[in-house]
């Protein structure tokens, strides 16, 4: 009997050892699992947190009139008091490359007002026009220059300008009999490059010299004329070396449109 209760035992003993054993090997995989889930999440988020930086790095490049920036706020105070000192100007809309243009203070014996907006598109979003409806309510011009497009060049923009700046055209047509549409620049080496789609840009600017043709608006190729390798000072914003070919060819086009001769381009 004693024989046959120690076989017994054993046998119990083998069962609940294996049962123990496939119960800590089904733990050890779950775990294992566990682990490589979390590690799966763990990297998501971190593309996630890089997804959100970076969205968050071109909004804030990009759409700062839509965000209700106070900056934009002041500027457009400052454009519209501009506006209002001055007698049949000739006016520069843009974005942060207009902004940043040191420009006379008179072209062809007119005043010049800067109303360039940091961050502004030709469409989407952040369109110049629907801040032009606001800023040219009143405006009488002898010629606007309109200096748009680097910023529809950015990568993820998946939109096609050309109705917008056509609109833009139109718009500005009403408030002047002249109008320059100005080409965009190239996107060179630097901070900002990584941001843009030089292609795009390159699409762009001729997107720009084809609609100028079709609306009777002089075309300034500031494009060909910056032949300097180191024109920016990010990839995207021009330096003194990007700007003396850019406002220059753009007073060439407006002295062509009024016209003026040279001896008056700013005077």
């Amino acid at each position: 009997m004693v024989s046959i209760r120690n076989a017994i035992l054993v046998v119990i003993g083998c069962a609940v050892t294996a049962a123990s054993l496939a119960s800590f090997h089904a733990a050890r995989s779950s775990v294992a699992e566990l682990h490589r889930s979390l590690e799966a999440i763990d990297n998501r988020t971190r593309k996630i947190d890089t997804e959100l930086s970076d969205a968050s790095r071109e909004v804030r490049l990009l759409s700062p009139y839509d965000l209700g920036n106070r900056r934009i706020e002041v500027r457009l105070f400052m454009i519209k008091s501009h506006l209002a000192q001055a007698d049949r100007p000739i006016v520069f809309i843009g974005d942060s490359i207009t902004e940043g243009a040191l420009l006379p203070s008179t072209i062809c014996g007119r005043p010049v007002v800067n109303a360039g907006i940091g961050g502004i598109s030709a469409a989407s979003h952040a369109a110049y026009h629907k801040v032009a409806r606001e800023l040219f309510v009143s405006l009488n011009a002898d010629l606007i220059v309109i200096a748009l497009g680097t910023n529809d060049a950015a990568k993820h923009v998946r939109y096609d300008i050309r109705r917008d700046y056509e609109d833009l055209l139109q718009m500005a047509r009403q408030h002047a009999p002249k109008i320059i549409a100005v080409g965009i620049p190239p996107i060179q080496n630097g901070g900002l490059t990584a941001y843009f789609d030089p292609n795009a840009a390159a699409n762009i600017d001729r997107m720009i010299r084809d609609l100028a043709h079709e609306n009777g608006a002089e075309f300034a190729d500031v494009r060909s004329a910056i032949t300097s390798d180191d024109a920016t000072i990010d990839g995207v914003h021009l330096k003194p070396a990007g700007y003396k070919p850019w406002i220059t060819t753009i007073e060439h086009a407006i002295a062509r449109s009024l016209p003026c001769d040279a001896l008056t381009l700013a005077q």
